[in-house]
């Protein structure tokens, strides 16, 4: 509606609660109620300020409320005016044969507009017209432009400041954020709903869990605006507002009707259930699925595309937002796999090299060995999850270094490489942590595992020119440790 057109029926309506409307402008009101846009305006300040008044002891649904409202207006029946059938008239077409009411009595035009029982009700939702229309302002604001400036933030004063998730382990520097500031957190924080978190520093972690499992992991200097747990009376998901770095997402089913959503300042990714990880740097948005299906959307246009497990899109201005699939499914192909200090083992499919034979085909380990001599390199666990027998034995075998950078150096023939790294932790959860450096590129977090846990990490992208691959694990807390490594060729335009 017209802002002229919306102010002259606010003055209107003023007018009539007064009780100093004239004929004219009795008319003119008739004429403006009807219209839909008024009619509808009516109906959700009804729904909405009836459950601020109390009048409803909780949140209704829509069409609970239209049997609300055509419940009240129908006791007005016998003594109701123009205006009442009006509003009788235009409110959703579905409310009259549900509910239907008396045509209200003819009276004298100079007779003043009031309602016998419900004059309370419009008035109440009438004066808090403007209460009303910040929160579907706020509301509408937050889901069709959150932009990450202005994403709405919960006061912690609020009754929804209540803890909604947990930060367990982290690592270095790691803070939450609200609009009071920060606070540095440890292990087991509680985070409340509009709070953020923020890792800062090279090596610094922070890892955070939602009641439901759903589990989110973020990397060295990465920021989470803000987390918000989900409003279920209000049909409204969790939400994460990524500003900046990556996370890895493992998020569980989520309830119907209330998908989960992670938003960057160009992207939303929005799931049900799912493995993913979120980079959002430099403009650049990226999604990676490696379980379910994640529907990713651009937030100037609104294109969407639907991203499944082993494919990636990236949301960047002058760039098409297409799906293409991750490189394992571009021609990636096996070259060497190599067992450290263990025998030769089937790994996923593609045989590889037993350790001296590695060590013959041109692979180095810089490594710093215990004070003692202690052998190091053979260990008795009994991996979780459990596994095949051949990734059994090459888990329990192990290159190792003590206090000290390890640095793993394969020849080979210069191009695009992919590198797989396998680890095991085999003395106490969250021993160790290192960072691993190929190139120029570093990735951040590598080895924070529960007691008995193995990961494979990867893929680690790199190029080489000078025939030489070098793998360095960067130690941060522990004693960086690698069981076995796998290497892949890939194109060169394999992104």
């Amino acid at each position: 509606m017209s802002s002229s057109r919306s102010q002259r029926f606010d003055e209107l309506v003023s007018k009539y609660l007064d009780s100093i409307l004239s004929p004219e402008e009795e008319a003119e009101l008739l004429v403006l109620i009807d219209k839909p846009e008024h009619a509808g305006a009516f109906f959700e300040a009804t729904r909405l300020n009836a459950e601020i008044s109390g009048v409803l002891a909780e949140p209704v649904s829509d069409e609970e409320m239209e049997v609300f409202v055509a419940r009240e207006l129908g006791k007005a029946r016998k003594t109701s005016s123009r205006i009442c059938n009006a509003i009788l008239s235009s409110l959703p077409n579905q409310i009259a044969p549900r509910h239907p009411v008396a045509q209200p009595l003819e009276t004298d035009r100079r007779t003043k507009l009031r309602l016998i029982t419900f004059p309370w009700l419009i008035s109440l939702c009438l004066h808090a017209a403007a209460i009303v229309l910040f929160i579907l302002n706020f509301s509408y604001t937050r889901d069709a432009a959150p932009a990450l400036n202005n994403a709405p933030k919960v006061s912690q004063n609020n009754i929804e400041s209540e803890s909604i998730a947990r930060i367990g382990s982290v690592n270095g520097g790691a803070y939450t954020t609200e609009a009071s500031g920060k606070n540095q957190v440890s292990t087991a924080s509680d985070l409340s709903e509009g709070q953020g978190v923020e890792t800062i520093g090279h090596g610094s972690m922070a890892d955070i869990t939602f009641d439901d499992g759903t589990a989110l992991t973020l990397d060295a200097d990465t920021r989470i605006q803000q987390v918000s747990g989900g409003q279920p009376g209000r049909n409204k998901g969790k939400r994460v507002v990524l500003d900046t770095g990556t996370l890895r997402v493992a998020a569980a089913k989520q309830p119907a009707g209330r998908p989960m959503e992670f938003i960057t300042d160009n992207a939303k990714a929005i799931v049900l259930g799912t493995r993913f990880t979120l980079s959002n740097k430099s403009g650049t948005t990226r999604l990676e699925v490696s379980e379910g299906v994640v529907r990713l959307d651009r937030l100037f246009d609104h294109a969407s595309v639907a991203v499944k497990a082993g494919e990636f899109a990236i949301v960047k201005a002058g760039v098409e937002l297409v799906v293409r699939p991750l490189p394992a499914n571009t021609g990636r192909n096996f070259v060497k796999g190599v067992s450290l200090y263990g025998i030769a083992v089937t790994i996923e499919g593609e045989p590889w090299l037993p350790y001296t034979q590695a060590l013959a085909d041109g692979l180095s380990i810089d490594a710093a060995p215990l004070p003692n001599g202690g052998n190091v390199h053979k260990i008795f666990v009994t991996p979780v999850p459990a596994t095949d027998p051949d990734t059994r034995k090459m888990l329990n075998s192990r290159a190792y270094s003590y206090q000290k950078d390890m640095t793993l150096t394969q020849s080979i023939g210069n191009g695009d490489y992919e590198i797989f790294l396998w680890v095991i932790e085999c003395v106490s959860s969250n021993n160790r942590l290192f960072d691993v450096q190929i190139g120029s590129s570093v990735w951040h977090g590598v080895g924070r595992q529960n007691m008995s846990e193995w990961k494979k990490y990867g893929p680690f992208r790199t190029h080489v020119a000078d025939g030489k691959l070098s793998v360095n694990l960067k130690r941060i807390t522990g004693n960086p440790t690698v069981s076995g490594f796998a290497i892949y060729s890939v194109p060169p335009d394999a992104q």
